[in-house]
């Protein structure tokens, strides 16, 4: 299988048609993306630049807040299950091709959710 790299910038009308379930041009996967002002209200202070542009990496989690990484876990695994709800309800809306893409996406979705559940039971 190869994969072709993608061409072209994220589309938020490609997002809200697909929330709506009207058919699109492909898989609006990068159009759902945390953004610093997201990272900041989760952990309550500026994290730095999560999307890694522009010069200011994200600096993560500081020592002092190893206390709040089941609220962070627990945060990502909610935001896993509402990806692979999204992606779900977007299945019927597109055509087989970009439904296996889907598949594909929610698979990994949901691997990464069982990762973060079994981090944070240990």
């Amino acid at each position: 299988m190869k994969i072709e790299p993608f061409v072209g910038q994220p589309d938020i009308q490609r997002l809200l048609s697909a929330f709506k379930r009207k058919k699109v041009d492909r898989v609006p996967n990068f159009e759902v993306l945390l953004e610093d002002q997201h990272v900041q209200k989760l952990l309550g202070r500026h994290a730095g630049n999560t999307l890694s542009c522009g010069g200011d990496p994200a600096k993560g989690v500081s020592e002092g807040e190893i206390g709040d990484i089941d609220k962070t876990l627990s945060f990502g695994s909610a935001l896993e299950l509402k990806s692979i709800e999204l992606y779900s309800a977007m299945k019927p809306t597109v055509g087989a091709s970009l439904a296996g893409d889907l598949d594909r996406i929610i698979a990994q979705e949901e691997a990464h959710r069982r990762k973060l559940e079994l981090i944070k039971a240990f």
